[in-house]
Parts: structure tokens; sequence; C-alpha cells
């Protein structure tokens, strides 16, 4: 029964171990993403944002264009700012080297 119990705890702190280190890797790739400049190729870049367009949709649109790394923690950031209903259709010039915070501030006041 001891041997049981021990393998159990060993079991439980290899796994809480594990936990640990993804999520100290997810956080860590998350603070990246947030300060890495997005670059669109020219100075300035018009995109337009249809009607109905969802955040996920437009997350997997920024990211095919290989102007995000993550579309993941872009909607994460919407998320966690409370702007993930904010997304506003519209035109929107977007200057390279803004930031995903930048970005999304943009996408949500419609300037």
């Amino acid at each position: 029964m001891r041997t049981l119990f021990r393998s159990l705890c060993v079991t439980l702190l290899i796994l809480l171990i594990g936990a640990g280190v993804l999520g100290w890797q997810a956080w860590n790739g998350y603070r990246t993403f947030l300060t890495e400049p997005i670059a669109v190729g020219d100075e300035q870049v018009i995109y337009k944002i249809e009607p109905g367009t969802t955040l996920r949709g437009l997350s997997r649109d920024l990211t095919g264009r290989g102007w995000l790394s993550n579309p993941y923690a872009f909607m994460a950031l919407a998320y966690v700012t409370g702007q993930q209903n904010a997304i506003k259709a519209g035109e929107y010039g977007i200057a390279d080297g803004i930031r995903p915070v930048a970005l999304l501030s943009l996408f949500t006041s419609c300037l």
C-alpha cells in the first residue's frame, strides 16, 4: 500500500512539474507575441474587415497573410482585454511594425 501511495505521489509531482513547464512556455510565448512587430511588407497597407467577420476569422486571415505568428495569441489578447466582441467592420491603415496590442486597438476603435 505504501508503494502505491509513493508511486501516485511521484506521478502527481511529475505531472505538476510538466504542467508548470508548459504553462511557463505558453506565458513566455504570449509575452513574446505581444512585443513582436508585425511586418506587413509596405509602409502602410489598407486592410478591410467585412461586416460579420469573427475574431477567429480575423485572426486566421492575419496569420495566413504572415502578419501574425499565432492566431490563438491574438484571440487570447482580445479576450484578456475584453475586446473579443468589439471588432468593427471597416477599412484600416496598418503601418509596418505595428504591435498586436495596437492592432487590436485599431480594429476596435474604427478610426
